[in-house]
């Protein structure tokens, strides 16, 4: 039992260190207000997440294409940056993405097909499922935590454009990665 909740928590945790996603998660920390919905939003993505990961395995790519979703993904990116970029423009304090459905779409995104994901999946043919399913989910809710605390303490020591130009940045430059990457 307890090997099949740690190796997948350590396995994933470590996978994430340095992540696009644990990297959006802390820029949207650094522009929002609202850290309790980003960490909801973070939270139900990440379950969604290794949900399909533990229910569908290996079959999701049959259901939709990886191909599909990465040029999704960063596309969704891509205008999630510039969007962020308009309103840094226009001196917006809490701009796009602010919602707790951009957010969870914006993360689920870029959960789909990611190492981490694939991770669980393999775990999850191996181990039982439900113990696999709770260190992953541990894992990434754990590093979304330090992610959105780092994120809360620039976004009181950085001017607000410099964290908005970045994000913005940030955003594109995932999008970019997910579309040749």
């Amino acid at each position: 039992m307890l090997p099949d909740i740690l190796l997948p928590f350590f396995t994933v945790a470590l996978a994430e260190i340095g992540d696009r996603t644990q990297l959006l998660v802390l820029a949207l920390a650094a522009k929002t207000k609202h850290h309790g919905s980003l960490l909801l939003a973070a939270m139900t993505a990440f379950l969604l997440s290794v949900g399909i990961a533990i229910l569908f395995g290996s079959g999701i790519a049959a259901l939709i294409p990886a191909e599909w979703i990465r040029w999704i993904a960063g596309i969704v990116f891509i205008v999630f940056g510039l969007l962020t970029l308009r309103n840094h423009a226009e001196e917006k304090a809490d701009a796009i993405p602010k919602t707790f459905v951009s957010t969870f779409l914006l993360l689920l995104l870029s959960e789909m097909g990611d190492k981490s994901q694939i991770a669980t999946l393999l775990f999850a043919a191996r181990f039982d499922p439900l113990f696999v399913f709770i260190g992953a989910f541990a894992a990434l809710v754990l590093l979304s935590v330090v992610s959105i605390a780092v994120g809360k303490a620039l976004a009181t020591r950085l001017d607000h454009k410099i964290i908005s130009f970045l994000s913005g940045a940030l955003f594109i430059l995932a999008g970019i990665g997910f579309l040749f990457f």
